[in-house]
């Protein structure tokens, strides 16, 4: 037994073989490619960013938009300040357009890429993935035309929007100047075009401000106005602002009993937006 313990801390302290120079010079020149590889991508990278923030730079040079200060001094612009409105009108659209809105930097990357594999596996070009800020890039300064140019310069557009104004004002500005459908642009024009109302908090005589049933029912529209107008197609409609409440609620952004609330009222169209669509067929 002593004879067996001998022999194996004779095998415990033999010295491990050594690493041959030819192997450890191999290891070491893989690992200096792949650091210079990582070091080029990083590079390209940020030469990339760069020239996509100079791009929306360029693109945007000069042009002021018409940032809603107060809602005695809008100008010709449609945006009302968030702050005059109850917080689920703007929600409901930020629920159903861009529920990472406050988190991303113009561009949701996830969204995109998801959006992108898509186009490709189906042949498309360039369809989805559109932020807000992504949304108001193309509505005021680009055609909309489905072409990758016209994606990237909407992605480059959206990041210097973000970095000239705050996100209170994006929103207003895409809340006052998207398409709801029947010739209206502007969150405030809809809400007095379908219901005869008003999106402010504080009303004019009069008027009331909408409730949520109707937010979600405006919210709705953005996405084909025409094929979820509720005077069209009040069917399709009440589909559409069922899913917009839904995905209110899975976020958090309304009580679930919020929700069923909201469900059980009825639309009420003011009978000149029905007399307007019926004669545009």
């Amino acid at each position: 037994m002593q004879t067996a313990l001998a022999m194996s801390s004779s095998k415990s302290s033999e010295p491990r073989p050594a690493v041959p120079k030819q192997k450890k010079s191999r290891i070491a020149t893989a690992f200096k490619r792949i650091a210079i590889l990582l070091i080029a991508a990083a590079m390209l990278l940020a030469a990339g960013w760069a020239g996509l923030l100079a791009a929306g730079q360029m693109l945007i040079a000069g042009k002021e938009l018409p940032v809603p200060s107060s809602s005695a001094n809008n100008g010709a612009s449609a945006a009302i300040p968030l702050k005059e409105m109850p917080d689920y009108v703007y929600n409901a659209f930020i629920a159903v357009e861009d529920h990472r809105y406050e988190n991303h930097i113009g561009v949701d990357f996830r969204s995109l890429a998801r959006a992108l594999w898509v186009d490709l596996r189906e042949g498309g070009k360039a369809q989805g993935g559109s932020t807000v800020t992504m949304q108001l890039a193309r509505n005021l300064f680009l055609t909309q035309d489905k072409t990758y140019t016209r994606k990237l310069k909407e992605i480059a557009i959206a990041v210097a929007l973000e970095r000239k104004y705050t996100k209170d004002e994006i929103l207003e500005l895409y809340l006052g100047s998207i398409y709801f459908g029947h010739g209206i642009y502007g969150l405030d024009n809809a809400a007095n075009y379908y219901f005869g109302k008003t999106i402010r908090s504080k009303t004019e005589p009069g008027k009331t401000a909408i409730g949520l049933h109707e937010a979600a029912m405006l919210a709705a529209l953005p996405k084909a106005p025409e094929h979820y107008s509720p005077v069209k197609f009040p069917e399709k409609a009440l589909q559409r602002q069922k899913l917009v409440l839904e995905r209110m609620s899975k976020l958090g952004l309304i009580t679930e009993q919020e929700k069923l609330e909201a469900l059980k009222q009825p639309l009420r169209i003011v009978p000149s937006a029905q007399v307007y669509a019926r004669s545009q067929g």
